[in-house]
């Protein structure tokens, strides 16, 4: 009775390690996750085109690994284009122009 009663005791101890352990890590990994989404909107507000298409590839990487986030993204990634597009369009295809090209 008594080597039953300290196995049940060491079992919910180590249950109890178990979810402590799947918590901090779940707690972990939204932190990174945090991490990277800043440091990706910092990238995206750079003067250098290099910089701001790191930033974008690195969206597009947090919302294939985070569900939940995947709809920040997408608004920060629209709001960065709306406020990145041309105010008048420049391109021939933009304004109906439909003759052939060379």
């Amino acid at each position: 009775m008594r080597i039953a009663g300290i196995q049940i005791v060491g079992g919910t101890a180590l249950l109890a390690g178990l979810v402590f352990t799947n918590r901090t890590l779940g707690l972990n990994q939204q932190g990174q996750i945090t991490d990277r989404f800043t440091k990706a909107t910092d990238q995206l507000g750079s003067d250098k085109l290099d910089i701001r298409l790191g930033g974008i590839y690195s969206m597009e990487r947090i919302a294939r690994d985070s569900r939940n986030d995947q709809r920040p993204v997408m608004e920060v990634l629209t709001a960065f284009v709306r406020e990145h597009m041309p105010s008048t369009p420049t391109s021939p295809a933009f304004h109906g122009d439909k003759r052939q090209r060379r």
